[in-house]
């Protein structure tokens, strides 16, 4: 047995803050796949009385969901915290979706949006990627995808009102719930509402973010169904989706992180 995998067998994380500890021992006496439903026809049905909305667009989406879904449900083992966080970022992504399809239908004329030659990041964790995207995001002819855009893409943001749209606080009180769950969290990775952040988020939207989607819970079945299936289909989402967010305020160059083993390719 190698030395690395003694220290992987012997790691333990670090206790949780009490406030943690004792929200979730009181979960553990709830039945908690009945208080916190995570099945598709809960989460589905929630999104679109949310929204008022129903279509979500080309059905690629749908196993993936399927698949994540299952994998939580039977390799998760989520506490009471962990089952709302998941849920939450699933309906948001679920409404995402259905706004964004939406607004595609009430302006086709989005689709006439070129991305132009991005300029995209690639490389293993730990290695300055983020510390470059942020520093090219500090060029004005640079647009970066934000975390609050990911969250909330509709309605299109509007270049007067970027950099003071509600939804930056919203989507920073969101993100940052992992610093407060988990204070070890920003010594490993900045988060914040209105920072870059990665392509994989977007792909959340298409449900075909293995690397994200593992950071809500253990999903090892998902994330093996991912490997085979690809990513070229949430790699088109996510060109669609940022021809919606540039239509209003246009981005001369696109500077996008992809997680080390996403192509860097842009699909037709």
């Amino acid at each position: 047995m190698s030395q690395d995998t003694d220290r992987t067998q012997q790691w333990e994380p670090p206790p949780r803050p009490e406030w943690v500890r004792q929200f979730n021992e009181e979960g553990s006496y709830l039945g908690l796949k009945s208080v916190v439903p995570l099945d598709e026809n809960s989460l589905i049905s929630q999104a679109k009385g949310n929204t008022g909305l129903s279509d979500f667009g080309p059905d690629d989406w749908y196993e993936p969901f399927q698949k994540l879904l299952k994998s939580y449900e039977e390799e998760a083992s989520f506490h009471l915290l962990g089952r709302l966080m998941a849920r939450s970022d699933i309906i948001l992504y679920l409404q995402a979706r259905l706004q964004v399809e939406d607004t595609y239908k009430q302006h086709p004329e989005i689709d006439d949006e070129r991305i132009v030659n991005p300029i995209v990041i690639v490389g293993q964790g730990r290695s300055g990627t983020s510390g470059l995207l942020n520093l090219l995001a500090r060029d004005p002819e640079n647009g970066t995808l934000t975390t609050w855009e990911a969250y909330f893409p509709c309605p299109p943001p509007e270049r007067a009102s970027y950099h003071s749209d509600p939804r930056i606080e919203k989507a920073d009180k969101l993100i940052t719930q992992w610093n407060r769950v988990v204070p070890e969290m920003p010594s490993v990775h900045e988060f914040s509402g209105e920072i870059p952040t990665e392509t994989i988020q977007l792909h959340c939207m298409s449900f075909q973010s293995p690397a994200w989607f593992s950071m809500l819970g253990p999903a090892p079945s998902y994330v093996e169904y991912m490997m085979k299936r690809g990513i070229i289909p949430a790699l088109r989402y996510e060109k669609r989706v940022l021809k919606l967010l540039q239509w209003k305020n246009p981005r001369k160059h696109w500077v996008l992180k992809a997680a080390g083993d996403v192509t860097c390719h842009m699909p037709d």
